[in-house]
């Protein structure tokens, strides 16, 4: 329950409780255009979101756990 609270909540929070201005600031320091941030944001915060979802409801949890070390593999190599 906690790990699919910590990624619901790390969707949640960049699209209501954190300056979408320092989100695109933040885009644009690893080099995504500007046109691509908006797409960026919200496509993270929807993985994260589901990711969440599919631990509280799902059961295939060997599934999710490779999801979840790809998400967190990319989300390395990027930043």
């Amino acid at each position: 329950f906690l790990l699919a609270f910590i990624w619901i909540m790390s969707g949640i929070a960049p699209l209501l409780f954190y300056p979408k201005s320092l989100s695109y600031a933040l885009l644009a320091s690893i080099d995504i255009p500007s046109i691509w941030q908006p797409i960026t944001l919200y496509s993270a915060s929807l993985i994260d979101i589901s990711l969440g979802l599919l631990l509280l409801f799902s059961g295939q949890k060997r599934l999710i756990a490779s999801l979840q070390i790809l998400v967190m593999v990319c989300y390395s190599a990027i930043v």
